[in-house]
C-alpha cells in the first residue's frame, strides 16, 4: 500500500512538472522599451528559439527588423507576435528561416504608427499556415502572408481592419500557391496591388482577395488587384477577387492571371454601392499564351468608370465560355465582353444585364484567327433586362479577320424601352414581352442614323405575361431605326410567339423601311393557341420526387432487414445513390439520404421513432427538353418488426414529410423555373422467412408492398397555372438475402431482389387553356443486387456497410452507412 501511495504520489508531481513545463513553454514573453535592449542582437529582434515562442512587444521604436522566430538552419515554426503601437523602421516577420520552411506563425500588430515590409513568414522552402492580423496601422512597405524563394506557399492569411496601407500578399512563392486570402476591412489603400497569390513556378489557385468598406487614393491606380498569379507554364484557376461597399482607383483588377498557363474558373464579384474608377481593364480571368476559359465577371449595385470589362482575356489562346453578370449597376466603360482573344478564337461567352445603366459597347466576344485558319465560329449570348443602354451599342461577335462574324451569336431582349446607338452580328434576337407591354410600345431604339443590317437575323418572339393580347390590326414596335432598316432576308410574315409557357399563338411580323413589328392581323376567327408540349417536362421531373421519397422509403426497410432496430438502440444511416430512370424518356437523379431514430424491443416486438432527410439534384430528358434542379425532403414515422415464430417475421412503417422540387430548363424560348413544395406520405408492410442453414449461414426470403404519395399543388411557370396531380406510387419487391458468419462480430451478405411499380404516374393540366398535359409514369420492373457486410459490438456500436446496384426500370448504383448504439 506504501508502495502504491508513493508511485501515485510520484505520477501526480510527474504529471504536474510536465503540465507547469509544457505551460511555460507557451507563455507570454512582455517586453517593453526597459527591457528590449537585451533582446537585440545587431539592433535586430532575434529570440534564441526558432520556434514555439509567444511574444508581446510593446515599445516605441526599433530601427532593425523584428522576428517572432529565426533560424538560419532549422524549421520556423508556430511562433506568435503580438506588437502594440511603435514604429518599425524595418521588416517585421512572424517566422524567418533561411534554409528550411516557416509553417503556422502568427503575427499581430495593432496601432503602429509606422511600419515597413510585414510578414508572417518567409523561408526557402514551403510556408504554410501562416497568419498576419493588421488593426489600425500605418503600413508603408509589402505585407506577405508568406513568402517563399523556392517553396509553396498555402493556407496563408492576411487580415487588414482600419489604418493605412500599401501592397498586400497573401502568399508569394517559387512553386505553387494555393488557398492564401486577403482580407481587408474599413481601410485605406495608398498604393501598391493586392494578390491573394502568387508563384513564379507553379500554379495559383483557390487564392482570394476581399475588400469591403474601403477606399483607396490616386496612388492606388498605378497598380492593380489580382486573386491568383502565375507564370511560366503553370495556370491560374479557382482564384476569386471580391469587393464590396469600396471606392477604389486601382489599374487591372482580374481574377486570375496566368502568362503561359491556362486561367480559368476564376471569378471577380463586385456588389454592394461599390464605386470603381480604373485606368486598367477588369478581367476575370487572363492569359498571355494560354487560354482564358470559364471565368467570370459579377457587378451587383456598383458603379464602374473607364476602360474595359472582360469575362475571359486571353493574347495568344482562346477566350471560350466565360460570362460576366451585371445587376442594378452603372457602368461607363469602353467596352464589356463576354470573352476576347486576340490571336484565337472565342466562343460560348455569356453576358447578362439586368435594371442597369450601360454607356458601353456590349461584344459577346472579339477574337482574331490568322491566314492559316479561316473558320470562325463564335457562339455567345447577351440577355438584356430592365435597362437603360442611352449610348450603347450592341454587337454579337466581333473578328480583325471578318467584321461579319455573326454565327450563332444570340440576343435576348426581356424589356421594353430600351435605346442603344447600334446593333449588329447577331444570328438570333429573341424578344421576349415583358409584363406590362400593350399596342404601340416599343422594345428597342436604333439612334444609329446609318444602316442597321439585320439580313442574316433570325428573329423569335415569346411572351412572358400569359394575359398579352393584341386587337386585331395592333402591334407592338419590335424594333424602330433612326436610319434604314434592312431586314432579315428568310422573314416569315407569321411567326408562333410563346405565350407564358403552355402556349404558342400566331402573330405576323413585318418590316417597313425603319422599323420591325409584331402585328395583330385583322381576322374574324383568330386561329386558337397551340399547346406547347415541352410542358410535360415540369410533370416528368416531378417524378425525381418520388422516385428520392422512394430511395428513402427503401432506406428504412434496409435498416429493418438488417435487424438494426431490435434491442434498445440509437440508430443512423447515409446513403447515396445515383440511377437512371425510365420515364418514356429518363431522369437521372442523385442524392444523399439520411434517417435518424430510436428504437426499443419488448419481447418479440421491435418498434421505433425516425427522422428523415435527404437532398440530391437531377436531370430530366423530354424529347428536346433538357430540365435540371434540386429535390430535398424531410419528414418522420414510426416503424415496427414482430417475431410470429418458426423464424417467420412480419415488419411494417408508416412515414409523412414534405418534399420540395426544385426544377430550371432553358428551352422555353428562355428560362422556365418554378419551387413545387408538397406534402407526402408513404408506408410499407411485409414479411418473410428465416431459413437457418447452419450454425454460420442463413437465407432470408421476404416479400414487401411499399406505397408513397405526393400530394397535388398549384404552380405558376411564368405566368401560366398549372395543376400537379397526386403522384402515387405502389411497388412490389420480393427478394432472398444470403448472410454468412465469419466470426462472432462479422458477417457477410449478399442478395437479389425483383421490383415492380404499378403506378407512379405524373399527371396534371395547364389550367389556363384546360389542357391536361400527357402523363410520365415510373412504372415498370427492376431487379436489384447486393453486397454487404455487418460489424458487431464495436465499443456498443453496430455497423452495416452495403452497395446495390440496379438494372431494368431504373439503372445505376446505391450505398450506404448504417451505424447503431446500443444502450
Amino acid at each position: 500500500m506504501q508502495n502504491r501511495s508513493f508511485i501515485t504520489k510520484f505520477i501526480s508531481t510527474v504529471s504536474i512538472s510536465i503540465v507547469l513545463s509544457a505551460s511555460l513553454l507557451h507563455a507570454t514573453t512582455s517586453i517593453t522599451d526597459t527591457d528590449i535592449a537585451n533582446w537585440l542582437d545587431n539592433g535586430e529582434f532575434k529570440p534564441k528559439n526558432p520556434s514555439n515562442n509567444d511574444i508581446s512587444l510593446n515599445i516605441s521604436t526599433i530601427n532593425g527588423r523584428v522576428y517572432g522566430g529565426y533560424s538560419q538552419t532549422d524549421e520556423v515554426k508556430e511562433n506568435k507576435l503580438n506588437i502594440e503601437g511603435g514604429k518599425f523602421n524595418k521588416y517585421i516577420y512572424g517566422g524567418y528561416s533561411k534554409n528550411k520552411a516557416a509553417n503556422s506563425n502568427k503575427l499581430i500588430i495593432k496601432n503602429a504608427a509606422e511600419t515597413n515590409n510585414i510578414l508572417g513568414a518567409e523561408s526557402k522552402e514551403n510556408a504554410s499556415n501562416n497568419e498576419v492580423h493588421l488593426i489600425n496601422n500605418v503600413v508603408t512597405g509589402t505585407i506577405f502572408g508568406a513568402k517563399s524563394e523556392s517553396g509553396e506557399v498555402n493556407k496563408n492569411k492576411v487580415i487588414i481592419s482600419g489604418g493605412k496601407i500599401s501592397s498586400v500578399s497573401g502568399g508569394k512563392g517559387n512553386a505553387k500557391a494555393s488557398e492564401n486570402s486577403v482580407t481587408i476591412t474599413s481601410t485605406t489603400i495608398n498604393s501598391g496591388g493586392i494578390t491573394g497569390g502568387h508563384a513564379d513556378k507553379g500554379e495559383s489557385f483557390n487564392n482570394t482577395v476581399e475588400i469591403i468598406n474601403s477606399t483607396s487614393t490616386k496612388e492606388s491606380s498605378k497598380s492593380g488587384i489580382t486573386g491568383g498569379r502565375s507564370y511560366s507554364n503553370n495556370d491560374s484557376h479557382g482564384n476569386m477577387v471580391e469587393i464590396s461597399n469600396t471606392n477604389i482607383q486601382s489599374k487591372e483588377i482580374e481574377g486570375g492571371r496566368s502568362q503561359d498557363g491556362d486561367a480559368y474558373n476564376n471569378q471577380i464579384k463586385i456588389f454592394g454601392k461599390t464605386f470603381i474608377n480604373h485606368i486598367g481593364d477588369m478581367q476575370g480571368g487572363r492569359s498571355k499564351n494560354g487560354n482564358a476559359n470559364h471565368n467570370a465577371v459579377t457587378i451587383e449595385n456598383a458603379t464602374i468608370e473607364n476602360r474595359s470589362i472582360y469575362g475571359g482575356y486571353s493574347s495568344n489562346g482562346n477566350a471560350n465560355h466565360n460570362a460576366v453578370t451585371i445587376e442594378n449597376a452603372t457602368i461607363e466603360n469602353r467596352s464589356i465582353y463576354g470573352g476576347y482573344s486576340s490571336n484565337g478564337k472565342a466562343s460560348g461567352n455569356t453576358i447578362i444585364i439586368d435594371g442597369s445603366k450601360i454607356n458601353s459597347q456590349i461584344i459577346g466576344s472579339r477574337a482574331f484567327l490568322d491566314a492559316t485558319n479561316n473558320t470562325i465560329t463564335i457562339k455567345n449570348t447577351i440577355t438584356i433586362k430592365n435597362t437603360d443602354l442611352t449610348g450603347s451599342s450592341l454587337i454579337g461577335g466581333m473578328s480583325f479577320g471578318n467584321q461579319n462574324a455573326i454565327s450563332g451569336n444570340t440576343l435576348n431582349l426581356y424589356a421594353k424601352d430600351l435605346s442603344v446607338v447600334s446593333i449588329r452580328n447577331f444570328e438570333n434576337i429573341y424578344f421576349y414581352i415583358p409584363k406590362g407591354v400593350k399596342a404601340s410600345d416599343t422594345v428597342l431604339s436604333v439612334s444609329d442614323t446609318t444602316e442597321t443590317n439585320l439580313e442574316n437575323t433570325k428573329i423569335g418572339a415569346a411572351v412572358l405575361d400569359s394575359k398579352f393580347k393584341l386587337k386585331p390590326q395592333e402591334r407592338v414596335t419590335l424594333i424602330k431605326t433612326a436610319g434604314k432598316l434592312i431586314k432579315p432576308q428568310n422573314l416569315d410574315n407569321h411567326i408562333n410567339a410563346m405565350i407564358g409557357v403552355s402556349a404558342f399563338k400566331k402573330y405576323d411580323i413585318y418590316a417597313d423601311e425603319n422599323s420591325l413589328y409584331l402585328y395583330q392581323p385583322k381576322d374574324t376567327t383568330p386561329p386558337k393557341p397551340t399547346i406547347n408540349p415541352a410542358i410535360k417536362s415540369f410533370f416528368q421531373s416531378s417524378l425525381a420526387s418520388t422516385a428520392f421519397i422512394n430511395y428513402g422509403g427503401d432506406l428504412i426497410n434496409d435498416m429493418i432487414n438488417s435487424n438494426e432496430i431490435k434491442a434498445n438502440n440509437i440508430f443512423g444511416i447515409i446513403s447515396g445513390v445515383n440511377v437512371k430512370h425510365k420515364t418514356g424518356s429518363h431522369i437521372d437523379a442523385q442524392g444523399v439520404s439520411f434517417v435518424t431514430g430510436v428504437s426499443k424491443t419488448i419481447d418479440s416486438l421491435s418498434y421505433g421513432l425516425f427522422f428523415e432527410a435527404g437532398r440530391g439534384s437531377y436531370d430530366s430528358f423530354e424529347n428536346n427538353v433538357f430540365g435540371n434542379g434540386e429535390n430535398k425532403y424531410y419528414g418522420g414515422g414510426v416503424l415496427f418488426d414482430l417475431e410470429l415464430g418458426n423464424d417467420f417475421y412480419l415488419d411494417g412503417s408508416l412515414r409523412a414529410g414534405k418534399v420540395q422540387l426544385d426544377y430550371k430548363s432553358d428551352d422555353f424560348m428562355g428560362r422556365a423555373e418554378f419551387k413545387l413544395k408538397r406534402n407526402y406520405i408513404g408506408g410499407h408492410i411485409g414479411g418473410g422467412k428465416v431459413f437457418l442453414l447452419n450454425s454460420l449461414s442463413s437465407v432470408d426470403v421476404y416479400t414487401r408492398v411499399l406505397y408513397s404519395r405526393i400530394f397535388s399543388k398549384n404552380q405558376n411557370i411564368r405566368g401560366d397555372e398549372f395543376y400537379f396531380d397526386d403522384i402515387n406510387s405502389i411497388r412490389l419487391k420480393t427478394g432472398i438475402r444470403y448472410t454468412y458468419k465469419t466470426d462472432e462480430n462479422i458477417n457477410i451478405y449478399g442478395g437479389a431482389a425483383y421490383e415492380y411499380e404499378f403506378s407512379a404516374n405524373a399527371k396534371g393540366a395547364s389550367l389556363g387553356y384546360d389542357y391536361s398535359v400527357d402523363e410520365a409514369s415510373l412504372k415498370g420492373a427492376s431487379a436489384m443486387f447486393e453486397l454487404g457486410s455487418n460489424i458487431f459490438n464495436q465499443n456498443g456500436f453496430d455497423i452495416n456497410i452495403n452497395l446495390k446496384s440496379y438494372i431494368g426500370q431504373k439503372t445505376g448504383v446505391s450505398g450506404g452507412l448504417k451505424v447503431e448504439y446500443k444502450f
